[in-house]
């Protein structure tokens, strides 16, 4: 019954002759919540699987944290990991998005993970928590200290203590043997 309904929906809200520049992620969507309902769980998850879900952490990021001392652009990644919690209590969603910097020297090369994590109650009803954090920070091999060190200060509000002392104790090791 669903199958056919979907079947018989699709081309009402995806047809080939619609324009080419409609926003094919809100009519998938709409598609999907008169054939499922609104408040399917699927349906609830779809809504929060998306780039506009992710906009308000990527302009923090962007203006309040990184700007002007670091411009960054798309590395070429986007993922979604979506998982029910080990309590079976909550429902996370991981949006993970890998940067660069904008204008690579080779003595400023750096790449970085973000991840926008949201929490929700099983039944996808609350929203519990929501956090940003840099869960990983590369850099070139060219790349002197002191700009990884600035690259760090700027982003250690995003990362954990365990992170931040990890890149410290690399930086050290990095510039004894450069020595």
């Amino acid at each position: 019954e669903v199958l056919s309904k979907l079947q018989e929906k699709y081309y009402s809200y995806l047809s080939p002759e619609g324009d080419p520049n409609r926003d094919f992620s809100r009519e998938i969507f709409l598609l999907l919540s008169e054939v499922f309902g609104k408040e399917n769980k699927v349906v609830k998850v779809l809504k929060a699987c998306n780039q506009a879900i992710i906009a308000p952490a990527v302009i923090e990021l962007t203006l309040n944290i990184c700007q002007p001392r670091l411009l960054f652009q798309d590395a070429g990644g986007w993922r979604m990991v979506v998982e029910l919690e080990e309590d079976g209590e909550r429902l996370s969603i991981r949006h993970h998005k890998r940067q660069k910097n904008r204008f690579p020297k080779k003595e400023e090369e750096f790449e970085f993970e973000w991840v926008l994590k949201m929490v929700f109650s099983k039944n996808l009803e609350q929203l519990l928590d929501v956090g940003l954090s840099v869960v990983e920070l590369t850099f070139g091999s060219a790349v002197p200290l002191a700009k990884k060190n600035e690259v760090k200060d700027v982003l250690s509000c995003l990362m954990s203590p365990e992170m931040q002392e990890k890149l410290s104790s690399e930086f050290v090791e990095s510039s004894s043997s450069s020595l």
